[in-house]
């Protein structure tokens, strides 16, 4: 009767240390669950056109793919356990805090963003995104899917953003909406896109002028290569292109296309400031960039 005593007793002590387990858990479980309801999907640059310099490609279409995150709120998130798993693949790192208004930005080829950029992408995912239309999935470590939309390269959604240079971008600089809606969407601002900042159509010295006959240079300042832009024309008329010092020596005089990419490296020129005029058979306009 005692021995029977004794177990039963071992028993319930035994079932309420198990329960008393069971219920510590569950709680901390709670109280350490992450509110991403503030990461927000920015920017996607989802069919990026080739750059050309003359007849040869720089950089292929898939090589400047990248999606951009931002925290729209005022607390930082744990990105730890997300994972962006559709059409590509990607595993946010352990224990990185995105702090408010920062962004985090994946790109497919972190070297060649870099050296087109001039800025070191968060992460590299790996496949690729479609020219056409995709689902783009993050869910957090136990599946729960935190952002989920499709893009579309079709009307009602812009356009220029399938391969024409721009990128998709969000209408407003921190979204509440929802991206599968087009109105969640709009076009860059900036040829190439705006990785890292908001698309306010400021570059690091001034704002491009987007009128017509506009000579638009991207990036400026500029790394190795930049882009010439004139607004107006077709991109398949030429324009004559010279780029001058300071001091007014020439380094590069060339007929070209519009929106074509520019080698800085191959002209062996110093860092700093420099001019540039573009001539069409109608007009001659000046700018002036940066080469850091």
């Amino acid at each position: 009767m005692v021995n029977h005593l004794l177990i039963k007793s071992f028993s319930v002590r035994t079932s309420l240390l198990f329960l008393a387990i069971g219920l510590y858990t569950q709680t901390n479980f709670t109280a350490s669950a992450e509110d991403y309801s503030n990461l927000k999907v920015t920017e996607l640059n989802y069919h990026p056109m080739d750059i050309i310099d003359g007849t040869d490609t720089i950089y292929h279409q898939d090589d400047l793919e990248f999606i951009e995150f931002k925290n729209i709120g005022e607390s930082s998130i744990n990105l730890t356990g997300l994972m962006l798993d559709s059409a590509v693949y990607y595993e946010f790192p352990n224990d990185i805090l995105l702090g408010p208004k920062q962004f985090w930005v994946v790109a497919h080829t972190p070297s060649i963003f870099f050296a087109f950029y001039g800025l070191e992408a968060s992460g590299n995912y790996k496949g690729h995104f479609s020219n056409s239309s995709e689902e783009v999935l993050v869910h957090d470590a136990i599946g729960n899917k935190v952002i989920d939309f499709i893009y579309h390269d079709h009307s009602p959604w812009p356009g220029s953003p399938d391969g024409k240079g721009n990128t998709l971008v969000s209408v407003d600089y921190n979204p509440t909406g929802d991206p599968n809606n087009e109105a969640y969407w709009r076009k860059s601002l900036e040829l190439y896109g705006s990785p890292f900042r908001d698309d306010d159509g400021n570059v690091d010295i001034k704002a491009p002028d987007m009128s017509d006959n506009a000579v638009v240079i991207y990036p400026n300042p500029a790394n190795d290569y930049i882009a010439i832009s004139l607004k107006g024309i077709d991109e398949t008329q030429k324009m004559g292109v010279k780029i001058y010092t300071v001091n007014g020596s020439l380094v590069y005089q060339s007929d070209i296309f519009n929106n074509e990419i520019i080698n800085l490296k191959a002209l062996n020129t110093q860092h700093g400031l420099y001019f540039i005029q573009v001539e069409t058979d109608k007009l001659i306009m000046t700018s002036k960039f940066i080469y850091n």
